[in-house]
């Protein structure tokens, strides 16, 4: 239940560079997608988030990841990222898409990497369908 009593409030904050739209965290690393490209943030102190990588170029809309593997969905696009190393993502593999990708889900276990259960596909949403399609990673 929300405790409606206590006020919100503010710990810290980042300024982008474009438009924010959706945001991962993983640890202490945070996964911002952006109209400028994808910035990755140390935010194991939350009151100072600090910019420790970026992919840059590409508008970024929404994010998932699965073990060290960003997926990242914007305009016209979608693209795999290697995020071992944080201050350096490596792109894996592109694909294009008609239109703008709204929503990515990868199934996951909670330890990371697929779930028992779950076929190895990625399921992508966009242009009033839905899309299927085995990783873009291998």
């Amino acid at each position: 239940r929300l405790e409606t009593a206590l006020p919100l409030r503010l710990v810290g904050s980042y300024d982008t560079p474009g438009w924010a739209s959706d945001v991962l965290v993983a640890g202490t690393t945070a996964y911002l997608a952006d109209s400028g490209g994808t910035l990755i943030l140390d935010v194991s102190d939350p009151a100072h988030p600090v910019k420790v990588g970026a992919h840059d170029g590409r508008s970024s809309s929404v994010l998932a990841i699965m073990g060290s593997h960003l997926f990242v969905g914007g305009m016209g696009d979608l693209y795999a990222l290697d995020v071992s190393d944080p201050a350096h993502p490596l792109l894996l593999g592109w694909q294009e898409w008609p239109g703008t990708v709204e929503d990515v889900f990868i199934p996951q276990t909670a330890a990371s990497g697929l779930s028992a259960d779950a076929p190895p596909y990625g399921y992508f949403a966009g242009m009033e369908k839905l899309w299927v399609m085995p990783p873009l990673i291998e």
